[in-house]
């Protein structure tokens, strides 16, 4: 079964000291989707940097909805070097969930260098 319900996503861009901060337009969550494989609920997608700087960590925060209730959470973190114009790949698994029909995502703790 495949399920779709993407309720839009927030990008949060957040640092430590000595990390550089971008804009949003700098990193961005795409070609994202909602399936359900062998009873689990999977959210997968990729992170793109169209930004001219590479990314050092960041994470996608995933949160699973049915009918407007949150059902669970979950994250994706990379932690390799990610160059500008290049994707990442991330996927973030929910288990012992009957229904879900929606998620939230979020990027954030983006780091550059």
């Amino acid at each position: 079964m495949r399920r779709r319900a993407f309720l839009g996503s927030l990008v949060v861009l957040t640092g430590c000291a000595g990390s550089q901060r971008g804009s949003s337009d700098d990193v961005r969550i795409v070609d994202d989707d909602l399936v359900e494989r062998n009873g689990d609920w999977v959210v997968s997608g990729a992170v793109r940097n169209r930004g001219n700087r590479g990314v050092r960590s960041l994470t996608v925060d995933v949160t699973f909805l049915e009918g407007g209730d949150v059902v669970g959470t979950g994250a994706a973190r990379m932690t390799s070097r990610l160059p500008a114009g290049e994707s990442w790949p991330f996927e973030v698994v929910l288990s012992g969930v009957n229904r879900v029909n929606g998620y939230r995502l979020q990027l954030i703790d983006v780091e550059f260098g």
